[in-house]
């Protein structure tokens, strides 16, 4: 080859190289095209520039944010998740007060992600065969955006479905307890309510199936032997032989009430006590002066100086009652169940890591 030709060739080669080095890709130009393929729902080849870019700067925020994306698209939630967590630690994004303009920005891109995490996370879920999954994740998205409505119905829908299912197998107790969720829901307050009345329902239909199979067991046979309870109409007996003031009269119709109320309330803590056997409430722990007690109905009764005699008798539906409503009380006071108290609304907090 002649030597011309080799300078002009040295030439072309030069002049090439200085073009190239004049082209050099930059990691913002891998970031948009990660961008472009994230939009075009091509995980692959948006992971591939997001990489690149970060080989050029490890450090590039916008590009380990953008990978969350990615691993959203090909369903892999929990490294999703694992990924937004570290972020989100790293950049001491738990407290927005000491973040710059710039960082609050970045931490309201990431507070979104959280909330397409969890939703895309909990429509994946088949809330039949995974439903711990399922409520954990839709949860998790209504914590960092409250106030959305798709989020809410989803979540009320997988808990009136829950509901019927504990109904088909006769667990009426959890049954109510999946209703008893809608109420931190941001539903209208109607349906709240019909929500909670259906779970006391349930709850009262449970309760009275376990108090009446007790009763028959454990209580019946013996106030069936002293006496004390009709079976035909399902009635306990009660006897009460009261000493009273004998400067009440028999006569008076004033007095006689006296001497009838004097001897309902000796009658508490018997009736009390008989509901919390019916009932199988922990004796020790009842109040009985919060107990409400039903008015029996006055079969006989004698009134002479000195002294007052009575038998009343209760429905044994008002003995399991007054100890329903006791025990619901306490609940309902006591250490707060999932669902059990109503909420009006939740504060829109912010993501943030589980």
């Amino acid at each position: 080859m002649r030597a011309g030709r080799w300078r002009h060739i040295l030439a072309a080669t030069l002049v090439m190289a200085g073009l190239c080095a004049g082209c050099k890709e930059e990691p913002r130009d891998h970031l948009v095209e990660g961008q472009r393929a994230l939009a075009a729902k091509d995980p692959e080849l948006a992971e591939e520039h997001l990489e690149r870019a970060l080989e050029a700067q490890p450090k590039l925020l916008e590009a380990r944010r953008l990978l969350v994306d990615v691993d959203i698209l090909r369903g892999d939630y929990a490294g999703a998740e694992a990924r937004l967590n570290e972020l989100w630690r790293q950049h001491g994004f738990e407290d927005p007060e000491n973040l710059s303009t710039g960082g609050r920005g970045v931490r309201r891109l990431m507070a979104d992600q959280y909330n397409r995490l969890y939703r895309s996370w909990a429509q994946a879920t088949d809330r039949r065969t995974h439903p711990e999954v399922f409520e954990e994740v839709a949860l998790k998205a209504l914590s960092s955006k409250s106030r959305d409505t798709g989020l809410n119905e989803m979540l009320r829908e997988f808990y009136r479905e829950r509901a019927d299912h504990f109904i088909e197998q006769g667990d009426k107790i959890a049954a109510a307890q999946e209703l008893e969720k809608i109420q931190r829901l941001r539903t209208f307050p109607d349906t709240r309510r019909e929500y909670l009345e259906q779970a006391h329902r349930l709850r009262r239909e449970a309760f009275f199936e376990q108090a009446e199979a007790r009763f028959v067991e454990e209580i019946q046979p013996e106030l069936e032997q002293n006496g004390a309870f009709d079976a035909e109409s399902r009635q306990v007996l009660l006897a009460i032989e009261q000493p009273v003031d004998r400067r009440l009269s028999p006569r008076s119709e004033e007095s006689l009430a006296q001497a009838r109320a004097m001897a309902q309330q000796a009658l508490v803590p018997t009736l009390a006590q008989l509901a919390i056997s019916i009932g199988g409430l922990d004796a020790e722990n009842v109040d009985i002066t919060a107990m409400e007690v039903p008015r029996g109905e006055i079969q006989q009764e004698q009134f002479r100086v000195g002294r007052y005699d009575m038998v009343a008798a209760f429905s044994l539906e008002s003995l399991i009652n007054m100890a329903f409503e006791y025990g619901e009380d306490q609940r309902v006071q006591g250490p707060e169940e999932p669902g059990a108290e109503p909420t009006e609304a939740l504060p829109d907090a912010g993501a943030s890591p589980p």
